[in-house]
């Protein structure tokens, strides 16, 4: 839920910062060369590049940022006034820019091209109309690639841990809803049970009642760890006997149950060997 929040006010925050930077480039684009003033913002690189080309596609105006994606050396003297055919190699996406131009209808591509000065760099590109031309938008997305890839491998990391566990692993939010289990957990459940149809569901789904809910809400008050040992029956019409373990995990919970049924049926029998004993003593 809270990584859910974060990824909306990203995506609302990357939205507003693209209604600004359009709103910048059609105001460029509509006032006269002679009023136009340089801003602050395109005194040099930046996060995003633009593009204005009028409705031939020849540029007409061009940031700092932007050279550097047609070519190492150039000045925007170099680039204004030039075809934008002679600055896009790839005929497809030329054409597609001419086609935003007569219907106004938006096109965004991300794609990785090697520079000379950077190596590979990752870049969602934005087409739409302005005016009777054509605006573009360049977006480096490189280090935001990254981090989303390095943040995949820690999930696949973390996936591989919790199923190639013995033990039983469960997640849930600070509603007791569940948010994760691993495969253990779901061969207890039986066979056919899949992840998919569990997450989201109450603690009270597989435990009736509110006999976890209150030391479970208490650990999440607490922080305070909970134990217990317990005997289970299972869907399959089995008995499991599990040492559970409940403790804090950010605002919810994380639950780890270990087998002991061999050992608890070990200990009953060295029991009944003992009371055996002493009978016969």
């Amino acid at each position: 839920e809270v990584q859910r929040t974060g990824q909306i006010t990203a995506l609302q925050r990357e939205n507003e910062q693209l209604k600004a930077r359009l709103a910048e480039c059609e105001k460029r684009a509509g006032a006269p060369e002679s009023r136009r003033e340089p801003s602050a913002a395109h005194t040099g690189p930046a996060a995003d590049a633009f593009i204005i080309c009028d409705s031939q596609l020849r540029v007409t105006d061009v940031d700092e940022a932007a050279l550097r994606y047609f070519g190492a050396g150039l000045r925007k003297e170099d680039v204004i006034g030039k075809d934008l055919a002679d600055l896009v190699t790839d005929s497809e996406r030329y054409e597609r820019y001419l086609t935003v131009g007569e219907t106004g209808e938006r096109f965004t591509v991300e794609e990785s091209v090697v520079l000379p000065d950077a190596g590979e760099v990752h870049l969602v590109t934005r087409a739409f109309r302005v005016g009777d031309g054509l605006g573009l938008l360049i977006s480096d997305v490189t280090a935001q690639r990254h981090t989303d890839n390095e943040l995949r491998r820690h999930q696949e990391m973390f996936r591989s841990f919790m199923d190639s566990a013995a033990d039983s692993f469960t997640i849930y939010d600070s509603h007791l809803n569940l948010v994760d289990v691993n495969e253990t957990t779901l061969r207890y459940l039986g066979p056919g049970v899949r992840r998919e149809a569990l997450v989201g569901k109450s603690l009270a789904a597989f435990i009736p009642g509110r006999q976890r809910h209150v030391p479970y809400l208490k650990v999440m008050e607490t922080g305070e760890p909970y134990a217990s040992v317990e005997t289970l029956v299972l869907p399959t019409g089995g008995e499991l006997t599990v040492a559970t373990r409940a403790f804090k995990v950010g605002d919810g919970i994380g639950v780890v149950s270990v087998d002991v049924t061999s050992e608890r049926r070990m200990q009953d029998e060295l029991r009944r060997s003992e009371e055996r004993n002493r009978a016969v003593i």
